[in-house]
């Protein structure tokens, strides 16, 4: 119980903090959180692809918290007989990037999938897990104005997009 309101208040936190947005090297925050990750668990195998130079005008350390609840997210939910396979990089559609974290994990069920983001939710592969790491997420990405979504199928991975509009570009037009 005392986790549970521990994590309720760290969300209302989330909502009340000032942004601080900054120009930020989502490659290099990226490549940080996953050499700390796996040094904490050297017994897995990782093939990692993080697109190197991907950069955006947000809030530093929300976004090292949302980073690092997706990179351990995809962590948590590999297979345990395989290689963890990550992949983090950006596309540009109608001229906006997507940032996207693709997984080849234990996936989830499409129909779960729209709950994923309700605090304390757990899917039916999440025994250990708190159920707030993706809430946070939420918070985060839509504290900047951006959207956050996932696309997955049972045994097949999962891939989190998300936008992060650049806020100097609303106060110029």
């Amino acid at each position: 119980m005392s986790n549970r309101i521990d994590d309720l208040l760290m969300l209302q936190e989330l909502s009340r903090n000032e942004l601080r947005p900054d120009e930020i090297n989502l490659s290099e925050m990226a490549n940080d959180i996953m050499e700390e990750l796996s040094l904490l668990q050297t017994e897995r195998e990782i093939s990692l692809h993080i697109q190197a130079e991907m950069v955006a005008f947000a809030d530093r350390h929300l976004m090292r918290i949302a980073l690092y609840n997706f990179f351990e997210n995809a962590w948590q939910f590999a297979k345990p007989e395989q290689a963890i396979h990550i992949t983090f990089a950006c596309n540009t559609i109608n001229g906006q990037p997507v940032f996207y974290i693709a997984d080849q994990g234990l996936g989830l069920d499409p129909e779960q999938s729209r709950r994923l983001f309700t605090p304390f939710f757990r899917s039916q592969n999440e025994p250990r897990s708190s159920g707030i790491g993706l809430t946070v997420v939420q918070r985060i990405i839509s504290r900047h104005n951006g959207h956050l979504w996932v696309k997955s199928n049972l045994g097949e991975g999962a891939t989190f997009y998300f936008t992060l509009p650049d806020s100097r570009n609303a106060q110029s037009a």
